[in-house]
């Protein structure tokens, strides 16, 4: 896969495929952004967060998967700003989905 140096609304990363994913100096960015969005809180619970929050890559992650727009072309969101308890609960998309085509008609 082709990696194309580039940035998002202003931000350092790297286009592949049809997926970006930010530099560090671009995550830390992403990260700020994350949690302005969502007024410092756990999008979750509630809970006031200011900085320390986590940042959930609602469809994959890891080098393969990973795509670090907050929200994506088709208007979803993709990054959601949680609290360290409420990330430990929640499920990757990509998870799900592999679990849906290995066993059709059970629910992950």
């Amino acid at each position: 896969m082709i990696r194309e140096r580039t940035n998002w609304e202003g931000l350092p990363g790297h286009r592949i495929g049809d997926r970006w994913v930010a530099t560090r100096a671009g995550w830390e960015k992403v990260r700020r952004r994350l949690a302005e969005k969502a007024e410092f809180r756990c999008e979750h619970c509630g809970r006031q967060l200011h900085y320390s929050g986590d940042c959930h890559h609602r469809r994959g992650r890891g080098a393969a998967k990973r795509d670090d727009r907050i929200e994506l072309p088709d208007g979803t969101r993709n990054l959601l700003y949680l609290c360290r308890p409420c990330h430990s609960e929640q499920p990757i998309e990509r998870k799900r989905e592999s679990v849906r085509n290995l066993a059709p008609g059970i629910s992950p």
